[in-house]
């Protein structure tokens, strides 16, 4: 983290920095400051579809589920206009899983 901290001081427009800091967040457990950092990676590098996975990940842990479902279909857009039809497929695939236990959760909530 202090690497990563270091770089982006020393160039905030890094947008590597943040993208690694940010998986070093998720990875602790830090959920909310790697949201915050994939948010950087975005506005940088607006096409960065792993940085919308990513940060749908981390929104669906925060219990943030329309915007885990809006990061993730971004991502596959971004995926599909870039060729990277194993990604695209994988992002589509997550999304139906995260789609399926939102809804089971909600079924059980409602009982």
């Amino acid at each position: 983290m202090l690497d990563f901290n270091l770089a982006i001081r020393l160039n905030a427009n890094d947008y590597r920095a943040y993208f690694n800091r940010a998986c070093a967040c998720g990875q602790n457990g830090d959920d909310f400051g790697a949201v915050r950092d994939f948010f950087q990676v975005i506005r940088l590098n607006p096409s960065n579809a792993q940085a919308y996975v990513n940060r749908g990940v981390a929104h669906y842990r925060l219990g943030y589920h329309l915007d885990a479902m809006s990061d993730l279909q971004k991502a596959s857009e971004y995926f599909d206009n870039q060729g990277k039809r194993v990604a695209y497929e994988k992002t589509l695939d997550l999304l139906k899983s995260l789609r399926q236990q939102i809804s089971s959760v909600t079924e059980i909530a409602l009982l």
